[in-house]
């Protein structure tokens, strides 16, 4: 080698390793753009300090959804010792844990923003944050991408070595060019303090996801999601059937805010599971009183139908029933519950009206094909009665269907029904399936047994025949059982089994 070459060797070399600025430099260009968020509740007390930093000059922001969630206001101290007020919560995704802000410049001030990363960042890249753990403002820390995750709830992230604290969440994750590639929203905290580099930021392509351009006052933005962490956690109780959990949820945010409709709502769900029918009634018309907003109201009317059907109370039912279906057409619980009513609220004089019973379980067939049970087995009960054998055992079977992981005791009724359908269809295989299905669920049904030692008798299977016969005559002698079961049983018997 030359010694020219050498030289412009050495001298790219050179070039190459001084190409990125360094990170000293590269901080005081960026930490105008990161500044400290602080949130106050509706008595003015401050509740809570973060991070944010301005993606545009006019004052639009980023920061972390539970940076701002439980802030009645808001307001940013800059790092000149500026402070200036969080006008609107743009657009915010709680899944993703990103808030877009609009902080109010009444001054036309320009404020310093940070550049987007324009290259996806990769495992081993140097990064640094600037942020301001637990309010100690424009802290920087400096790290490696240790992994890139999928996080439930969070979408991708950069686990980093850099310490993410309180206080620096919602602040900027930075490549070595100085560009945002991150949102720093969490550290895993081990109390052994066995991982302690253990921190997440959100990736700041995730933002894509903001669309809905929501604009709301901080003000109301907090009341949104102070109601949408009760509605996650309530749902989730709610949905696992752990109904004590629901009470104490909603419970303690009514002891927390006594106008909360939406935790009225969720206490009368749980005091209505729990069969404490006066306690929801109270809490769903104290929901209703108090929500100015569309959301659960259909629900809460619908819920009081059923209490008050419940109680013989058929006209306030009926009103409930008929406000729920006023506020949300495709409610198709409410047609099957007004169906239900229609059942066993009727002129005495004239007895249900079949046409009216069937119009509205059809109508809850139509907006949701499996949520009304009852609606399959009315519609079979006229099939059967039409002589529409194979339509009935479609309508019982999606019937079953539905209740299939529910309560299986309530299909027994179906399961006996759709093998009497099958015996008519002389599908003798199938009927001693159901039947069978029906011993199941209840050991002491001796009519089950009987029809299939009929069944049997039918496929010439005399000894399993004679068997359930003899089953179904020993449950008869211990057990009421129907006379005309009785009956049969004894004449299959004699002529068979003896």
């Amino acid at each position: 080698m030359t010694k020219l070459t050498f030289l412009m060797s050495i001298l790219l070399t050179v070039t190459v390793a001084y190409g990125q600025k360094p990170v000293k430099v590269l901080v005081k260009e960026n930490e105008k753009s990161v500044f400290l968020v602080q949130c106050f509740n509706d008595k003015n007390e401050m509740v809570s300090t973060g991070s944010g930093f301005f993606i545009d000059n006019s004052g639009i922001a980023f920061t972390n959804v539970h940076v701002v969630k439980d802030a009645f206001k808001a307001r940013i101290k800059t790092i000149d010792g500026k402070f200036y007020d969080v006008e609107r919560l743009i657009d915010y995704n709680p899944s993703l844990d990103i808030a877009k802000i609009k902080i109010k410049n009444v001054n036309g001030t320009a404020f310093p923003a940070v550049k987007m990363a324009t290259k996806k960042s990769e495992k081993g890249d140097d990064i640094f944050t600037i942020g301001n753990p637990d309010g100690l403002e424009s802290s920087i820390s400096t790290g490696i991408i240790s992994s890139i995750r999928s996080i439930k709830d969070y979408g991708e992230c950069y686990q980093i070595t850099a310490p993410i604290s309180p206080g620096s969440s919602g602040g900027a994750l930075f490549n070595m060019n100085g560009e945002v590639i991150g949102i720093t929203t969490f550290g895993q905290i081990d109390p052994n303090r066995l991982n302690q580099n253990l921190n997440f930021a959100v990736n700041i392509d995730n933002s894509r996801y903001l669309q809905k351009n929501q604009n709301l006052s901080l003000e109301k933005a907090y009341k949104d999601l102070v109601y949408e962490d009760l509605i996650s956690a309530c749902m989730r109780a709610q949905i696992s059937g752990d109904y004590q959990k629901l009470f104490e949820i909603s419970n303690n945010a009514i002891k927390k805010n006594s106008n909360n409709w939406v935790a009225f709502h969720f206490r009368g769900n749980a005091n209505y599971f729990i069969e404490e029918y006066q306690n929801a009634e109270s809490d769903l018309l104290k929901s209703i009183q108090l929500n100015k907003t569309d959301i659960f109201l259909a629900e809460d009317y619908n819920t009081l139908g059923i209490i008050y059907r419940r109680a013989k109370e058929y006209e306030k039912a009926s009103k409930c029933y008929m406000k729920a279906l006023e506020l949300n057409k495709e409610f198709a619980s409410c047609y099957c519950n007004v169906a239900v009513l229609l059942t066993e609220y009727y002129d005495p004089n004239k007895g249900p009206d079949n046409n009216l019973i069937e119009f509205f379980y059809t109508k809850s067939i139509e907006k949701d094909p499996t949520g009304c049970a009852f609606a399959y087995k009315s519609l079979a009960t006229k099939a059967m009665q039409n002589n529409d054998i194979q339509l009935a055992i479609k309508f019982l079977t999606a019937s079953i269907e539905i209740e299939k992981g529910t309560d299986e005791s309530l299909s027994i009724n179906e399961y006996n029904n759709r093998g009497q359908a099958y015996i008519m269809l002389k599908n003798y295989s199938k009927a001693i399936e159901d039947f069978k299905y029906c011993t199941k669920l209840n050991p002491y049904d001796a009519e089950s047994y009987a029809y299939i030692g009929y069944c049997y008798l039918q496929l010439n299977r005399k000894l399993d025949a004679c068997a359930s016969l003899n089953k179904a005559k020993d449950i008869s002698e211990k057990v009421a059982t129907d006379p005309k079961i009785k009956s049969l049983i004894s004449g299959l018997i004699d002529d068979n089994c003896k």
